[in-house]
């Protein structure tokens, strides 16, 4: 979701132009794809030490995963919804559809809270 988000984003701000000058050119759309380039390669990486000895998942891995991961999907395309702009919040939309689905992500599978509780509770067992 956050590499199609990242297509949507460069795909609409090369092409839209606000006060003469292409949407990409502002700081603040490329820190956006920054940030979402940056946040997947680091679940990216979390994924795969969750997976390290590949027989067992490490279920404390696999939750901070989860979380990012659902925290990544949502401002992926919320950021696509953003940079579209009313085309963004078009019902059926790709971008609205994509923000629904993030939202599914963040919430499915365990919510973030009691993923939370779970890391917390881990983590101070360890201390």
């Amino acid at each position: 979701m956050a590499d199609r988000a990242i297509e949507i984003i460069a795909e609409a701000a090369s092409s839209k132009t606000v006060f003469g000058r292409r949407l990409i050119e502002y700081q603040g759309v490329q820190w956006r794809i920054a940030s979402i380039v940056a946040r997947r390669a680091a679940l990216e990486s979390l994924v795969h030490s969750a997976l390290q000895d590949g027989a067992r998942v490490d279920p404390e891995r696999a939750a901070m995963a989860k979380i990012l991961g659902g925290e990544l999907a949502l401002e992926a395309a919320w950021s696509a919804v953003q940079i579209l702009g009313g085309r963004g919040l078009a019902m059926w939309g790709e971008a609205e559809r994509m923000y629904r689905d993030a939202k599914v992500i963040d919430i499915g599978e365990g919510a973030k809270e009691v993923l939370m509780d779970y890391i917390a509770g881990r983590t101070v067992k360890k201390c």
